[in-house]
């Protein structure tokens, strides 16, 4: 059995439900800030960005390495793979934190700021679940590695192709926004 065969399901799974469902808010950034011209809107993604690149800089590798070799101390010196998938509880918790923070903002019509400071949080959530998924492929498929982060990357796009089109066909009515997928 491969590395591919054997990371096939969870990559497309993690694929599949944590960028397909959680990232899909990011389509409804438009119908949230209805009052801002498209031009402002699409500055309105400059919390995400700076999440990813806060995220990758300090939450990723670095830290990553850190949680590996704390944990390899309590085992006697003995480093796992597995080690680095600690990292992913705080990573979905600041993922759904940001998200909660900018359903709230957004809901009770907080300044546009609240909103780049919640999608600070979830990009850098999303950002440090991808560098932990990665790192824990290297790990534990060094050889495999590139084919197997290639699947990786391509089934994210994939995911993230798939979402806009198929909220397009279904139906989905927002009221309070005027703003109407069908």
């Amino acid at each position: 059995v491969t590395g591919v065969q054997t990371c096939a399901l969870p990559i497309s799974t993690f694929c599949f439900m944590w960028y397909w469902w959680v990232l899909s808010v990011i389509t409804m950034l438009p119908a949230a800030y209805l009052g801002f011209k498209p031009q402002i809107q699409g500055l309105l993604f400059i919390g995400l960005l700076l999440g990813t690149i806060f995220a990758e800089v300090f939450l990723g590798g670095r830290l990553s390495d850190v949680v590996c070799a704390r944990l390899a101390k309590r085992n006697g010196g003995v480093r796992i793979p597995e080690m680095r998938l600690w990292l992913i509880y705080p990573a979905g918790l600041l993922s759904a934190l940001g998200l909660i923070i900018w359903g709230i903002s957004v809901d009770q019509a907080y300044h546009w700021m609240v909103g780049q400071a919640a999608f600070f949080l979830f990009a850098a959530g999303i950002q440090m679940g991808n560098t932990v998924v990665c790192s824990y492929i290297v790990d534990c498929y060094p050889l495999q590695s590139m084919s197997i982060i290639t699947f990786y990357a391509v089934l994210l796009n994939l995911s993230a192709f798939i979402d806009p089109v198929s909220r397009m066909c279904l139906p989905f009515h927002f009221p309070r926004f005027h703003y109407h997928f069908f």
